[in-house]
């Protein structure tokens, strides 16, 4: 290794020390996993450090990233280990399932945590529109659900804040409207990063996640986010048999855009059935043989086709 990449080590390690020193002292250092297999192992700790503030980027409604959102908020309520319930349980016993995340996790380099209590999930529901047998049939509780659904931002925006203070609060989920054009919409990309930064502060105050569906133009701007996934539906078409067995099945691509404190980057492709949540890995499209040049294509013109 050269001076130079050697330099660069060493100023990547100590800016990482910096930006993860409180929150590994508050928290003994321990990981969480999203109850996801594929984009646990895109993380380098193997899974979501406690207090942490994860964006989902989104350039459409029901595209999936709400979904994916509220399943990592029921997994985190739920302790942060596979539950004995839902579309995501596993089919061994509990103890099995936290022995065999905790050998994954080994196997990737990363830390061994202890399952957090169960605790509640606090819901910002402005339009009023969250719909909550949908949720029950996910597996969440009623019990564990709280509703905000003060029309004003300002007042939302507070309500998050002192939520995410709360330690018997395990996650805050917020989805912006993804089919608005308007800017300033409830966690638009007119957001002020000022409200992000008391955000953060409140997350690793209380020990819980922020789980935050915002729009995918603000990708690649300023944020005090520590986790930033980006989910697209893959235009890569399914088998015709698939297809017709599976037809509320959307095939995702997932990327993992920012880490904080550590290399971002990777991908993960995944199968969300949008009726279960079920949740299951699958195999990268193969690229198709392109014989001639490509032409210019219009945004127009490639959404008509």
């Amino acid at each position: 290794m050269s001076s130079q990449s050697q330099l660069l080590h060493r100023l990547r390690e100590e800016i990482r020390q910096v930006e993860t020193a409180g929150r590994a002292t508050l928290y003994d250092q321990r990981v969480l996993s999203g109850g996801v297999a594929a984009l646990d192992q895109l993380l380098p700790e193997g899974g979501y450090a406690p207090g942490s503030l994860v964006e989902w980027l989104a350039p459409v409604a029901g595209c999936g990233a709400e979904l994916l959102a509220l399943l990592l908020a029921r997994e985190i309520a739920e302790g942060g280990v596979a539950s004995s319930r839902g579309p995501l349980a596993s089919a061994h016993s509990p103890s099995h399932a936290v022995a065999q995340r905790a050998s994954a996790v080994r196997s990737a380099g990363g830390r061994v945590s202890k399952p957090r209590e169960p605790g509640v999930i606090v819901i910002a529901d402005p339009r009023r529109d969250f719909y909550a047998p949908a949720a029950v049939r996910l597996g969440l509780r009623p019990d564990q659900l709280i509703l905000l659904q003060h029309p004003r931002d300002e007042e939302l925006y507070w309500a998050i804040e002192q939520a995410l203070r709360c330690p018997a609060v395990a996650a805050v989920y917020a989805a912006a409207d993804l089919s608005s054009t308007t800017r300033q919409s409830f966690l638009g990309s007119n957001l002020d990063q000022r409200w992000l930064r008391r955000f953060q502060l409140a997350a690793e105050q209380g020990g819980g996640l922020g789980i935050f569906v915002r729009p995918a133009r603000v990708a690649g701007r300023p944020t005090w986010s520590d986790l930033q996934w980006r989910v697209a539906i893959d235009s890569a078409p399914l088998p015709s048999l698939e297809a017709q067995a599976c037809e509320a099945n959307l095939p995702l691509r997932v990327e993992l855009l920012r880490c904080r404190g550590q290399t971002s980057g990777g991908s993960a492709f995944l199968q969300l059935n949008l009726q279960t949540g079920e949740v299951r890995r699958r195999t990268p499209p193969t690229p198709l043989p392109c014989s001639r040049p490509l032409l210019a294509t219009s945004p127009r013109q490639l959404s008509a086709g």
